[in-house]
């Protein structure tokens, strides 16, 4: 089990630590108990190393697939679909006729959004979402012991089609997959997690330079269409050409009003101020989305078909048929934190502050924290294992 060998919060003015490292244990083993104590299976589960016929397999995947969307606390957008549970039944179901772990894969960021420098650094926010993931993992393996396998592929290829090559922005990705890779090591959970790199997916040098020519190309054709059928009109878009050339890309189902929306209002409010800068930026993320269709990125382990796990839920408008094989769920449980929604633990402070006299975990949006003028003490955390260390940001919020 790891420990925490040293836990201070610390400021720039040499004030001395206020908080004790017993403290800040008690308050990640009341809130993170998956991950810090990786409890054995309460029950006996079906365990791998023999074969299981068909009719067992489907009815271990229904069971495994009720209790996943359920310790999840899966958003309704997709837990409830008939046709979703039907898609991960039926995946999980493969699973186990292999005796392989269930699984799961899910898009990751490379970087804290809207910051750089040493605000990149792995927070709680990120220590929480492992602890929700693992909690997933741990329900499962009570049933199936295999239990599950999170593939982890972080978007550094899109986000740098997105946001450029600046040394800046390319530190702030090293720092954050760096510091998300140490964790999990330290952590001990490297046979739940593994961290994959979008790029790492190419076969070499010239097929990565095929995969930029490709997001420009689409990021053209849909900016022709976005721009287009705003003039012509978006509920008649369907019949324009240049919906036919981004169809013919592979994409499917137009860009309705509240997707536009709701790509729009994720950005937040961006430094130039103007919505053309914004509109760029989306449609560089969709360029990116397409292209992961394209050359068929979204597979997890093996290029098998896994259970596709999102902390930020499908877009307003998205065609059903993208919508199967999803678990949408809050990266931090609502008992731990109400506050944060639809947003991935990249976008999000996870920090400390004092709450009914405890010390206990708060996760804000950026944006969020500045609005309000939040001032934090600095703070960090070391996790310890059998002599290794990883470092977690947990800044103390003064009240």
């Amino acid at each position: 089990m790891p420990k925490m060998s040293h836990a201070t919060i610390h400021s720039c003015d040499d004030e001395q630590p206020s908080i004790l490292p017993d403290t800040v244990r008690e308050c990640l083993d009341r809130h993170f108990r998956s991950l810090m104590h990786r409890d054995r299976p309460a029950r006996d589960p079906v365990r791998g190393g023999h074969r299981i016929d068909a009719g067992e397999s489907e009815r271990l995947a229904r069971l495994v697939a009720r209790t996943m969307l359920d310790a999840a606390g899966a958003r309704p957008v997709t837990g409830s679909s008939d046709a979703n549970r039907a898609v991960l039944e039926s995946r999980i179901a493969g699973c186990i006729r292999r005796n392989d772990p269930v699984a799961a894969h899910m898009l990751w960021s490379p970087k804290k959004h809207w910051v750089t420098g040493e605000e990149n650094a792995v927070d709680l926010a990120e220590f929480a979402a492992l602890d929700t993931l693992y909690s997933v993992h741990a329900a499962v393996r009570d049933l199936y012991e295999p239990g599950m396998a999170f593939q982890l592929d972080v978007e550094d290829l899109e986000f740098e089609f997105m946001e450029g090559a600046d040394p800046d922005l390319m530190q702030a990705r090293e720092r954050y997959v760096h510091g998300l890779r140490r964790l999990i090591d330290v952590l001990g959970s490297g046979d739940v997690f593994s961290v994959a790199r979008v790029s790492e997916k190419a076969a070499d040098a010239a097929e990565l330079r095929r995969w930029h020519a490709q997001m420009a190309e689409n990021s053209r054709a849909l900016e022709a269409y976005w721009y287009e059928s705003e003039r012509a009109g978006i509920e008649h878009s369907e019949g324009l050409s240049s919906y036919k050339a981004l169809c013919d890309l592979g994409w499917t189902g137009p860009i309705p009003a509240e997707m536009r929306r709701h790509y729009l209002d994720r950005l937040g409010s961006l430094p130039s101020g103007e919505e053309s800068a914004k509109v760029a930026m989306v449609l560089r993320n969709l360029a990116g989305i397409l292209l992961h269709r394209q050359k068929g990125l979204g597979s997890g382990r093996a290029g098998r078909e896994s259970v596709k796990f999102s902390f930020v839920p499908p877009a307003c408008g998205a065609p059903p048929e993208l919508l199967t094989g999803r678990v949408d769920l809050r990266f931090v449980p609502r008992k731990v934190c109400s506050r944060v929604g639809a947003a991935g633990p990249w976008s999000t402070k996870g920090y400390l502050r004092r709450h009914d006299g405890r010390l206990t975990p708060a996760f804000a949006g950026w944006h969020q924290t500045r609005a309000v003028g939040a001032r934090f003490r600095e703070g960090r955390l070391t996790v310890v294992r059998s002599g290794e260390a990883a470092a977690v940001r947990a800044d103390y919020l003064l009240e």
